[in-house]
């Protein structure tokens, strides 16, 4: 008896078994976000003080404090200084610096493509194949099926699989834009991803190229450049060019339509997702009805006792 209790004393404490939301809110909690508390915890302490708090108002307050921090973070994401401002010149700027090793990848000469990158190619159509009814565009196959047609080549120079990369980019995210504009259309996304897709598929052929030609400084170089490059695009399509704050409801968008979201941004989108109120954008700080309604009925004045009210819902 005694050994066993001695063994049960010295046995290891374990982590309790988080939730995905409970993990996903630590994970946002080591950078700096908030949430309500009653969204994480919702016990009846926490609902009666956000009662008295006002729910609009604690959800504005930890939107109000989550702003500044997805700032940040998405500054430290592409290796900016903590008071530049975010601007759309700015993230050009970034990417003009990044693409700087790109004139040694273009001179870098034919690339020869691999099995791999075949596979790669062949995999655009996952999802979308379907064999009963070969003939039915479903989800932009046929046009999915012209992207891949149009990239299958044995070799090619690197400096025109570059200028095809931007191509795709580009146009994937104009067909992003346009699927939004039009509420979600299925075959726009499915087209967009697709030349995303292969964008990425043609610039990790471009990597191996320059490994199998003893350039891995190069191949190196060029890897973080195309990453910062992708995050520029990922923070100027999650900011407000007018106030020069990234949303981060704008980046969670991003991760639902099946953008390669990654590292603290990723962090920042999955918590956007499971907190979306706590990530909106603020543009205005609302009056509580009660509030106002003693204030013009002259409460105030009356029985200046009604003061702890407003100082009460602000404390909590």
């Amino acid at each position: 008896l005694f050994q066993t209790t001695r063994n049960a004393t010295l046995a290891p404490k374990t982590e309790p078994i988080r939730t995905i939301q409970q993990q996903t809110f630590k994970e946002g909690r080591d950078l700096g976000l908030v949430a309500p508390p009653s969204t994480v915890n919702p016990t009846t302490g926490n609902k009666m003080m956000e009662s008295l708090s006002g729910k609009v108002a604690t959800q504005q307050a930890a939107a109000s404090r989550n702003a500044p921090k997805v700032d940040d973070i998405a500054r430290q994401a592409l290796g900016l200084d903590k008071n530049v401002p975010l601007t759309k010149q700015t993230l050009k700027a970034v990417r003009d610096e990044a693409g700087k090793v790109y004139g040694k990848v273009a001179s870098s000469g034919t690339i020869r493509a691999d099995n791999q990158y075949i596979d790669d190619l062949a995999a655009l159509t996952q999802g979308i194949d379907n064999t009963s009814f070969p003939k039915a565009n479903v989800a932009a196959r046929k046009e999915v099926s012209e992207v891949i047609d149009s990239l299958t080549e044995g070799e090619f120079k690197a400096a025109d699989a570059l200028k095809m990369v931007r191509h795709l980019r580009k146009e994937s995210t104009t067909l992003y834009t346009q699927a939004k504009m039009s509420g979600g259309d299925p075959a726009k996304e499915a087209l967009a991803m697709a030349k995303r897709d292969g964008g990425a598929a043609l610039e990790e052929m471009i990597m191996r190229h320059l490994r199998a030609n003893g350039q891995d400084d190069v191949a190196s170089a060029f890897d973080a450049a195309r990453q910062t490059i992708a995050k520029s695009y990922t923070v100027e399509s999650a900011l407000n060019p007018a106030t020069g704050h990234v949303v981060g409801n704008l980046l969670g968008a991003q991760l639902k339509k099946g953008k390669p979201l990654s590292g603290d941004l990723r962090k920042v989108a999955e918590f956007s997702r499971a907190f979306p109120k706590a990530m909106e954008e603020v543009k205005s700080s609302p009056v509580s009805a009660l509030d106002a309604l003693v204030a013009g009925a002259g409460g105030y004045a009356i029985n200046p006792a009604l003061y702890a009210w407003p100082a009460a819902r602000v404390g909590a």
